[in-house]
């Protein structure tokens, strides 16, 4: 605060000083008089400075009337609020002196005071430069600093490390005697710099490549700023050098790379190329070993096969039968290989045919019926009701998954059953998802091995005294067949005890789902509400016959023995609620069919419910004509669904047919040389053995045959008489099947006649 006066000339800082910065104060309107002031100023007090003072100076005060102060000192009572009392001192020299004190003390308040706001700029710029010295020390980039002649006049410890150049050797230098440049990098860089001095553009990035003072390359991008005086004119530059050369030997070693990649790249062309030409040789060579290969096996197979109707001796007709089981194994195999090889080059095909996926399941079962009844092994299906009756897909090859998963499962029982559960998962208004399951009671798969599964080539067991055989291929196939039909596979197994092996698969909805082939709505109308009793020691049937009546909203009761047959049966009709048929496996007990009808007719006097007998394929019934035609049935197993159903409402509807048991597909009847002696099969067959084998089977079935070994003869031959059917082989010399039949299709189209003859190849 500077020390202003007042109108006696006398500096009020001084009265503050001297009369303890107050003369009078206001407390509650009564003033009172400091003794340091009367003590300078004595009686001379002249007036009274107001800090606020009303017009009209001689009026009266508020709150001093009652004083004695004003009239001693000698003036007039002033309206207002307390303020200076301002007089001439008594001791003039003391003042002189206190004023001349206070200036000093101002003049060196006022000193200290630029002191130390000097003292504080100066730490600031301290701070300032100890921040500004550590980024340029700690600074990624080389910070060097231009003088008005292009020296240098800083050069960071980070440039000192990229140009190998100490600070000591480097200030003061132009770029050419710093010598980290050489002839058209040192051009170039004074003429991009000397652009900056002239002011040409006010900042400048630039890259250049320098030499180290161990003579290393170092390529550096430069980011410069010209500095400029008040007068705007450039007085040096501030240049920051990033150090690139890593960076540039990565671009540098990646467009090696790249040249080195298309170098591969062209060569991995030129091999694929030759791969895919390769591929296209091993998938002609494939077809044709396919077709090789398979000839002859289904020659031997065959002729095997005929061997067999003749008339042997028991050793010739085992070495017959072993020639057969082997073909069918060796071919099984080749198969497979096939396959596999046809999967891992891509061209395997799944076919879009509607189907039957029920008839699918229990044709697969059929092929294996004989080989678990001589194994002793019970064999069944369990199909849900709710999937549909008609599908779209590839059922040769869901057969073949389902076969394989079969094979393994009777290979690896040696007691107790296999059993298939097929069930719908999912359905949309397309497709349907659905999971096939076999279990079988065989010996497990210990919890370490399962992982080896469904893998090319690999086995459980792959030791060479391993007890069951295989190529490994058989479950690596099954996966990619399920994959190409947008499903997985997978087991669960407990070692001893079984495993269930299941996939799943994706399947179209057929356009009309009904179908003739099918179980209809009207069967299971006929057997709604019936009683059925069922007498098998075979767990297993007695659950798949069961599961099927109860589809058919029927009643089943299952027993295992005869003696609880008649006592159920007799119970039945006791209650008034006799049973409406009874199905009994034809060895119940160890008895044959006559056996059990006779033990029945007796303990029932003749109160016998319709019966439905069911036996293993190839073993014969041996009933009576007196039985055969007294409301009994005869079934083979696996029971097929529609059979059961059709001779279950046979029985139920008292029709006195006898339903033929279904035949075995290994047997052949005797009856068969006069059926059909008018129809007449074409054979186009190239291979001799075939060719003697197709027209032998259906000769023996009664059929007139004509064989040609082409394509071209059969169009031939169809075009001088007629045919009932065709059996085309695909590959053969000349024009092939495939040829063959489009070339009969255009000229059925041709004629106009509407005559389509039956092709199957």
């Amino acid at each position: 605060m500077g020390c202003a006066e007042n109108e006696s000339g006398i500096p009020t800082q001084v009265w503050g000083d001297v009369h303890e910065d107050q003369v009078i104060e206001d407390l509650g309107w009564a003033p009172r008089l400091r003794k340091p002031l009367l003590a300078l100023c004595g009686a001379g007090v002249v007036g009274l400075l107001l800090s606020m003072a009303l017009a009209g100076g001689e009026g009266k005060g508020r709150g001093f009337e009652s004083l004695d102060f004003w009239p001693i000192i000698g003036i007039a009572l002033v309206s207002g609020c307390a303020g200076y009392l301002l007089g001439i001192p008594s001791k003039r020299s003391t003042l002189n002196l206190k004023i001349s004190e206070e200036n000093i003390r101002q003049a060196n308040l006022a000193l200290e005071e630029e002191i130390s706001h000097r003292e504080k700029v100066n730490e600031q710029l301290r701070h300032a430069n100890q921040v500004l010295t550590s980024h340029v020390e700690n600074s990624p980039l080389a910070v060097v600093h231009w003088d008005s002649d292009m020296r240098v006049k800083l050069w960071s410890s980070r440039a000192e490390k990229i140009f190998g150049l100490s600070a000591g050797k480097a200030l003061g230098k132009t770029p050419e005697e710093l010598g980290i440049l050489d002839g058209r990098e040192l051009e170039f860089f004074e003429s991009r710099m000397n652009r900056l001095y002239r002011d040409t553009e006010p900042r400048g990035t630039f890259f250049s490549k320098h030499l180290t003072s161990e003579g290393t390359e170092v390529s550096c991008r430069w980011y410069n700023s010209a500095l400029r005086d008040e007068e705007g004119k450039v007085y040096s530059i501030l240049s920051l050098g990033l150090d690139e050369t890593q960076r540039h030997q990565a671009q540098r070693r990646l467009l090696e790379y790249a040249q080195e990649i298309e170098e591969t790249n062209t060569a991995l062309d030129v091999a694929l190329e030759e791969a895919n030409c390769a591929t296209q040789a091993k998938s002609e060579f494939l077809a044709s070993m396919s077709h090789e290969i398979r000839t002859p096996m289904n020659g031997i197979i065959g002729m095997a096969g005929l061997l067999l109707e003749t008339e042997l001796t028991p050793e010739q007709r085992d070495f017959a039968r072993t020639i057969t089981s082997c073909g069918e194994g060796l071919l099984t195999i080749i198969n497979d290989i096939l396959d596999f090889s046809k999967i891992e080059a891509g061209r395997l095909d799944l076919e879009a045919i509607e189907f039957d996926l029920r008839e699918t399941v229990e044709d697969t079962l059929d092929l294996l019926a004989k080989q678990s009844y001589e194994n002793n092994i019970g064999l069944g299906c369990l199909i849900d009701p709710a999937i549909p009756g008609r599908l779209v897909g590839d059922f040769t090859r869901i057969r073949q998954i389902l076969l394989n998963y079969l094979n393994n499962a009777l290979k690896f029982t040696a007691n107790g059953h296999v059993k298939v559960r097929v069930q719908l998962e999912s359905e949309t208004e397309d497709s349907v998802r659905i999971r096939t399951e076999v279990e079988d009671t065989g010996i497990g798969i210990p919890e370490d091995k399962i992982g080896l599964l469904f893998q090319s080539f690999s086995q459980v067991d792959a030791s060479t005294t391993r007890k069951y055989g295989g190529t490994g291929l058989g479950l690596a196939i099954c996966k990619d067949l399920a994959g190409l039909m947008d499903g997985a596979v997978g087991v669960e197994s407990v070692e001893g005890e079984g495993s269930v092996f299941w996939f799943t698969m994706k399947l179209a909805k057929a356009q009309v789902e009904d179908s003739p082939e099918s179980p209809t709505v009207d069967e299971n109308r006929l057997l709604e509400g019936k009683r059925v009793l069922l007498g098998f020691a075979d767990n297993l049937l007695s659950e798949v016959l069961g599961h099927q009546i109860q589809n058919a909203n029927s009643d089943a009761r299952e027993v295992s023995d005869l003696e609880t047959v008649l006592s159920e049966i007799s119970k039945s009709i006791e209650e008034r609620a006799p049973y409406d048929a009874v199905v009994l496996d034809s060895r119940l007990d160890g008895l044959r069919p006559a056996s059990i009808l006779h033990a029945l007719y007796d303990g029932l006097n003749s109160e016998v419910p319709p019966l439905i007998f069911v036996a293993p394929r190839g073993v014969e019934f041996e009933v009576g004509q007196k039985e055969s035609s007294n409301g009994v049935r005869f079934l083979r197993k696996p029971i097929r669904e529609k059979d059961f159903k059709e001779t279950l409402g046979l029985l139920l509807n008292k029709q006195s047919e006898t339903a033929p048991p279904r035949e075995d597909p290994t047997e052949f009847s005797a009856r068969a040389s006069s059926l059909h002696p008018n129809h007449r099969i074409l054979v186009a067959e190239d291979n001799p053995v075939n060719q003697k084998i197709a027209s032998r089977i259906l000769e023996k079935r009664g059929y007139l045959v004509e064989l040609v070994s082409n394509g071209e003869e059969a169009v031939q031959a169809l075009e001088a008489m007629r045919y009932d059917l065709v059996l085309m082989d695909c590959q053969m010399p000349i024009m092939d099947g495939y040829e063959a039949t489009q070339t009969i299709r255009l000229k059925e189209m041709e004629s106009g006649t509407g005559n389509h003859i039956p092709i199957l190849a």
